[in-house]
């Protein structure tokens, strides 16, 4: 069998990664995974890691390559760097197995940065519950997940915040008051993610707030302002982005409002974004052409 052969290859380190047998690890039938879950634990630790990284930017060149097996396997991994890598890989999955396993590595994984990433990966399920594309009982289930880890003063910082961020498109009460009171803490990566929060919430009711930052003094905080009000898409937004756009010191800043112009669209983000065609700055240039492209997708649907 091809694929056994490729194995023996792939457990020995001193032979180099031959990136055209990888095509074998996708789309496994049953048989194909039990025989790679034999093998796995023997292909040594960097290999494995290597191995992710190159499967997942496969994937994302060509979408007829699914490794979804191969990243499942993964999250139980010894290292946590291939059980983050993972995670990652598994981005676009949207199987109830998934969601429980990623449930299980937020309770009990013992790694911070995995657990991290675990609740980063939720919030797209939780998206999914909030449009109603997943049963209310797993929407319960995210939901108490990472209500859990926000409430607990023990969890780390880091963790918190992925857990609020993650939790921030199920629009209720209890989480617009979790996103107030994270606008109101004392660290300011907190209040980072609060802004950012808002946008993944698109509740309106944020935009006074968000539109009060973009003239915060930190360049963090314009850009998640700035950000947010791109996805939350009110062209109200649109007067308040602009002197980011002329005339804010930070490149990122100025991107990041780019970016949020192609996404509110109207034609006053149209015009001032025609304008940035005309720029000397190449990263304009390029996020300008991106952020039209963006805008006239959503006005001609049917021209995709």
């Amino acid at each position: 069998m091809a694929l056994k052969h490729y194995l023996v290859e792939l457990s020995d380190s001193a032979q180099p990664l031959k990136h055209s047998g990888l095509i074998h690890l996708s789309s496994l039938t049953a048989e194909e995974l039990r025989i790679i879950q034999d093998i796995w634990p023997r292909i040594p630790q960097e290999r494995r890691h290597h191995l992710l990284s190159v499967i997942a930017a496969l994937a994302d060149d060509n979408v007829d390559l699914d490794f979804t097996a191969i990243f499942k396997l993964a999250l139980r991994d010894q290292d946590p760097r291939v059980r983050e890598q993972a995670i990652g890989g598994l981005w676009e999955c949207e199987e109830r197995s998934l969601l429980s396993a990623l449930l299980r590595l937020l309770e009990c994984d013992p790694v911070e940065q995995v657990r991290a990433a675990t609740a980063h990966a939720l919030g797209h399920f939780a998206a999914l519950a909030e449009h109603g594309k997943l049963h209310p009982h797993d929407r319960q289930r995210i939901r108490w997940a990472l209500m859990t880890v926000i409430h607990n003063p023990e969890e780390s910082l880091l963790l918190r915040r992925r857990a609020l961020e993650a939790v921030s498109p199920l629009n209720d009460e209890d989480v617009i008051a979790l996103i107030e009171s994270a606008y109101e803490h004392q660290d300011s990566k907190m209040r980072e993610s609060a802004l950012y929060s808002m946008g993944i919430n698109a509740n309106p009711r944020w935009l006074p707030t968000l539109i009060n930052e973009t003239h915060n003094d930190h360049p963090a905080m314009r850009y998640e302002s700035a950000s947010a009000c791109g996805r939350i898409g009110e062209e109200v937004a649109v007067p308040h982005l602009l002197p980011l756009l002329h005339r804010d010191e930070d490149p990122q800043v100025r991107l990041s409002t780019l970016q949020a112009l192609g996404a509110i669209g109207g034609n006053v983000a149209k015009k001032a974004l025609e304008a940035c065609l005309r720029s000397s700055d190449d990263a304009v240039k390029e996020a300008a052409v991106r952020a039209l492209e963006a805008l006239e997708a959503d006005e001609d649907p049917l021209s995709a």
